[in-house]
């Protein structure tokens, strides 16, 4: 048996939410993920840039490190992966 303040802390720690469980794909950093989102929903990689203030060859250089990371090869599978892991819905 634990102590009163061990077990409080064993609960709270076990019903924490993981946020590296909870992130679709944790080996995006947010902005990948922000980007990927957007391909889901349909954007091009030019509304992408105006949206996100960048430069189009900004998220042409974050859509190919998308597409290295997952091991994806096209925008398509980029697409489905996002929308398999609820990202790109209702954008």
């Amino acid at each position: 048996m634990f102590s009163g303040e061990v077990g409080a802390r064993l609960v709270q720690h076990a019903s924490a939410p993981n946020r590296e469980r909870t992130r679709p794909f944790p080996e995006l950093t947010e902005r990948e993920t922000e980007i990927l989102a957007h391909i889901a929903a349909g954007r091009s990689n030019r509304d992408i840039a105006v949206s996100l203030f960048l430069a189009e060859k900004t998220v042409r250089n974050n859509v190919a490190m998308i597409l290295a990371k997952l091991h994806l090869r096209d925008r398509a599978a980029a697409v489905a992966a996002a929308r398999d892991h609820g990202l790109g819905a209702g954008r």
